[in-house]
């Protein structure tokens, strides 16, 4: 789900029993998505590392602001691994 489902908690939720379904990170610090955002995006990032995709809406939001953004979050070096490449290897295997 794009721009980590917007925020909407009944899909959040959803990934624990979807195995097929990921959010991605698109987008996530532009202002108009911080304002229809149900659930902040830090704590969806956060509490679902495994199951968030890096992803960008370049050139309308910049990926340099989403990397710093994961980068911020306090969550290991190894969930900010999972989130910028090893989830999506793992799909692609």
């Amino acid at each position: 789900m794009p721009h980590l489902a917007i925020g909407v908690p009944k899909i959040i939720w959803a990934v624990e029993e979807f195995d097929n379904l990921y959010l991605d990170t698109s987008a996530c610090t532009h202002w108009m998505n911080r304002r229809v955002f149900r659930t902040p995006h830090r704590k969806i990032i956060s509490a679902f590392p495994e199951k968030i995709l890096f992803g960008s809406d370049e050139p309308w939001t910049s990926y340099e602001a989403e990397i710093e953004e994961v980068n911020e979050l306090n969550i290991s070096d190894n969930d900010k691994e999972k989130i910028f490449s090893r989830n999506f290897e793992k799909l692609w295997e």
